[in-house]
Formats: structure tokens, sequence, C-alpha cells
């Protein structure tokens, strides 16, 4: 169970692995020189938003500026907030090596559709698991998320609702917006009998042995399976088949593109095409699931030769099971091009929350280092258009949120609602 939860809020493994300030002397004016030289010339179009005019205007005003006794933190926070302006997610300062380990915040949150909930507190602290996050040293929580959100390009909702919680564990960057003058937090919570409950954290480093998590009362299908890369399930009594892809990809594609010695490892995409192709031929099968919410992305190719495969066997069929796609907030880059392959050649319904990818999006990420800071600037180098319409998120034709009662109660609401048509 513990497992579990720790993956809803992956954040610790970024917390482990950020390293102490570094004690150098930073020359932004060369740093800054390096950002107007390379950004433009590296980038697929950086100017979508903004214009070149702006962007060029605003080197000089930060050059003019200086640092005007700004610590080397909150300039490169400056920086990317405003490096954010222009509208590309992917593109970014990446200020992470200037945050402080020893300056975190032992909490797990997830984000719902009705909140902000704690899924992993210290231990002491059990009392504040599954409480509603209400306010930030007597700010309301939805003002705290507004001022995190300035530190990203957020083309959605969704994206908003899965970064901001990552965010909110560092101090160093509550401190940037004023939330945390005196080094001291205190968060307000609501149990789920309506209570207010006061609580006070120190910040520190983050050893996961003194962490507890949350533990709902039955865990839901969807999380059971949520480490893997994907699985398939057989539902009998409601004759649905049920595939949860997790990440687009695989055994196959580790062989050819990463590490072959790693590979034997992973699960077998063509294992799975068997699986489920065995399941529609030789039982019976009246709905085809394919669960995406959780896919963060990684190589299109196997699932769209998967959705040729299933409407070339659909079309040979009396009575086709009907076919769903459930989409949700971490639904990002080739999951959001399988979606569309599932809707175009299987006419799938699209169910569950909007997704933080979107169709037409840039993307192929590279990056290069600042000379003096050592800082690596991301960015983007093509721009992928796969529908005429410009959408920010995809919209599921069926929209069913998730509360973390749902989560409490180990339901799943996309799940039953498919099992009822």
């Amino acid at each position: 169970m513990k497992r579990l939860i720790l993956l809803c809020i992956g954040i610790f493994w970024l917390m482990l692995g950020v390293k102490a300030q570094p004690a150098t002397h930073v020359d932004w004016q060369r740093d800054l020189d390096s950002l107007a030289c390379w950004l433009p010339r590296l980038h697929y179009n950086f100017f979508t938003v903004r214009s070149r005019e702006d962007f060029e205007k605003g080197i000089e005003n930060w050059k003019h500026q200086g640092n005007n006794g700004l610590s080397d933190l909150q300039m490169a926070l400056k920086l990317q907030q405003w490096i954010a302006t222009f509208g590309d997610l992917h593109t970014n300062l990446n200020f992470v090596p200037l945050l402080d380990r020893n300056r975190l915040l032992p909490l797990g949150l997830k984000w719902m559709d009705d909140g902000l909930y704690i899924v992993t507190a210290p231990v002491g602290k059990e009392g504040m698991l599954g409480c509603r996050l209400m306010e930030l040293n007597g700010t309301p929580i939805e003002v705290v998320a507004d001022s995190l959100g300035t530190l990203f390009s957020a083309d959605n909702e969704a994206v908003r609702k899965s970064m901001v919680p990552n965010y909110l564990c560092f101090v160093q960057l509550l401190e940037h917006f004023g939330f945390v003058p005196d080094g001291k937090v205190m968060f307000k919570l609501a149990s789920a009998d309506g209570n207010m409950q006061l609580h006070e954290l120190t910040p520190g480093s983050v050893n996961p042995q003194n962490l507890v998590s949350f533990r709902p009362e039955g865990v839901a299908l969807c999380y059971r399976n949520a480490r893997t890369l994907f699985s398939v399930h057989y539902e009998a009594a409601d004759s649905l088949l049920y595939v949860q892809y997790n990440k687009c990809w695989s055994r196959e594609l580790e062989e050819e593109y990463g590490n072959r010695e790693q590979a034997s490892r992973l699960p077998s995409f063509a294992a799975l095409e068997d699986s489920v192709f065995a399941t529609l031929r030789h039982r019976p099968v009246s709905r085809l699931v394919w669960d995406v919410r959780f896919n963060g992305g990684g190589n299109s190719i196997p699932g769209t030769r998967l959705a040729e495969k299933l409407a070339g066997f659909m079309h040979q069929q009396d009575v086709p099971p009907r076919v769903y796609v459930v989409l949700g907030a971490a639904t990002f880059s080739s999951a959001i091009l399988n979606a569309l392959d599932f809707k175009r050649l299987l006419g799938a319904c699209w169910v569950g929350e909007e997704t933080s990818g979107k169709p037409n999006h840039l993307g192929e990420v590279r990056s290069f280092t600042l000379p003096t800071s050592g800082l690596q600037v991301q960015y983007s180098t093509k721009y992928f258009k796969n529908v005429d319409e410009e959408m920010n998120t995809l919209v599921p034709d069926v929209k069913i949120p998730m509360t973390f009662d749902d989560f409490r109660q180990g339901i799943d609401p996309v799940y039953e609602w498919i099992k009822k048509q």
C-alpha cells in the first residue's frame, strides 16, 4: 500500500535528488548573453505567444537591472517566471540544482476534483493524512497555487494540477512568493468530518523511512497496476476487457532504443497484443477499455499499430465491442496521440478528466548549459501537428472526475460507469 501512495507523489524522488546550493559566483550578465544567443537560435519557434522584440527587450532589462541584490536562486526563479510567459511548457530554466535538499517539507499531495489532499506525512503527524489542504500560513491554498503556477507555462488546468503539488514541498519556492516569511510553515486542514486542524511543519531533509502514508479502505483496479508499464484484465461478469497502458514503452522499444540488458526485465508489447486478441477471439467482450489516465508518453507507434489492428478486427465482427479510452490529468505526449488514434480508427468514447497534454504541441526537448551558473535551459526542437483544430486539452466525451472520497473508498467512478453501459 505504501508503494501505491508513493507512486502518486513521485516528488520524493525529485527531493532526494536535489543538491545543496552551490557556493559559486554567477556572472548573470554572461548567462543572459548566452540565453539571448542560443535560445532563439535553437528553439523550433520560441515566439508563438510573445514576440522576438519582447524577448530582446526583456533580456536588455534583465542585464540593466542585474541581480539587484537577489540571490542566485531568486534570480533564476524570476528568469523562469519570465521564460514561462512565452508559452512553451517544455522550455524552461532548470532551477532545481539551486534548491537546498535540507529545506523541504516532508509531504505528499494529491490534487483530486474536490481539492488538494495530504497522502503522505511525517511520522507523528498521522492526523494530517487524508485531510484537505485549506491554507498555508493564513493564505488560501488557491492563492498559493496560482503563484506557484507562474513558474511554468500551463496550457490548461490539468498541467497546474499535475505540477503544483510537487512545488508546494519546496520551502524556498514558498519564500520566493512571500508565503513563508520567517521559516515557519503552518497548514490549516479540513478533516473528513469537516473539522479544521492546524499543523506546523519544520523544513528539513526528507527520509522516506520517517514518512507515513494514507491507507484507503480499498484500492481501485487502476491503482493496483499503476506501477507497471501496462497490464490486461478481463472481467467475465461484465464481459469487459480492460487494458491499462501507463507508459508508451516496452521491452521491444527498450531493445531498439535503450539498454538491451535492461530490456529483458520489461514487459513485451507483443505479448500484450496476443493477450488482447486471444481474449477478443475466445471470450465474450462487449466493452474494450484503453486506460491512459496515468500515461505521460514515450513512443506512440506501438499504440497506433494496435489501434489499426483492432480496427481491422472490429470490421469483421457482427457486433463489435464498444471502445472506451480513459483520460486523466497525467495523459500527455504520445498517450495523447494514441487517444486520438483510438477515436479516429475505433470511434472510441473518451471518458474521465481533461488532459495536461494537447494534440498539437512543441516537443522533442534538448538543452544547453549557461556558462557561469551551470544551469540547464531546456527547449523544444519540433512542433507536432496532429489535428487541424487548435485545442489546449483533450476534453472527454463523458466527464467523470475522481474525488478524494472515491480514492478513500477504493472506487474508480470511470470504471464503474463503463461497466453500466
